[in-house]
């Protein structure tokens, strides 16, 4: 999209405050994981900036999931999705003792590998990864015990990565008005 999406202003104000403010009441810590070391907007939660720069979002997963290693895992979700949908994220939760990782599906068949549960068990798994080159995301999942949870609702998982995905959401924002 060319610009920060955090600091996108929507209707309900920042991306990043509606986002946040959605999450705040089901967890307990919040810890951003960032690429960059320029974070001001995030000071009111834990920042982790990504050990190794350029690696995309594995490296992101790996940074966050290190902060957190005294817990069994974290639930990891980009910024750029503006709806929580909270009946996912409990069917997310409800299967994390059975698997290392639980990742949403969108009704198209694409998976959402930034709204999904990462056990701290696949830390070494991403290392492994990660020195070998291979930075994708989905890479993870055939050597990780990963649960598919399928998602029935295109709104669930509606990311904002283009100027048309804005205006789409903006849209489906101003019928629910």
């Amino acid at each position: 999209m060319n610009r920060d999406k955090a600091q996108l202003n929507l209707p309900d104000g920042l991306l990043i405050e509606q986002v946040f403010s959605q999450l705040e009441p089901h967890f307990n810590e919040i810890i951003v994981s960032a690429s960059e070391t320029n974070c001001s907007f995030f000071k009111k939660y834990r920042t982790v900036v990504d050990e190794k720069p350029g690696q995309g979002p594995l490296q992101g997963i790996l940074s966050g999931l290190k902060t957190v290693s005294g817990s069994s895992g974290a639930f990891c979700i980009a910024i750029d999705i503006p709806e929580i949908d909270i009946r996912l994220l409990e069917r997310i939760y409800s299967s994390i003792d059975r698997y290392e990782i639980v990742v949403t599906q969108n009704p198209a068949g694409l998976f959402e590998p930034l709204y999904a549960y990462y056990s701290c068990s696949v830390i070494p798994k991403i290392d492994f990864l990660l020195n070998a080159g291979i930075k994708k995301v989905l890479d993870l999942y055939p050597i990780s015990r990963t649960k598919i949870i399928k998602s029935d609702r295109d709104k669930a998982l509606l990311n904002l990565n283009t100027p048309e995905d804005l205006a789409k959401y903006l849209a489906l924002k101003k019928k629910v008005r």
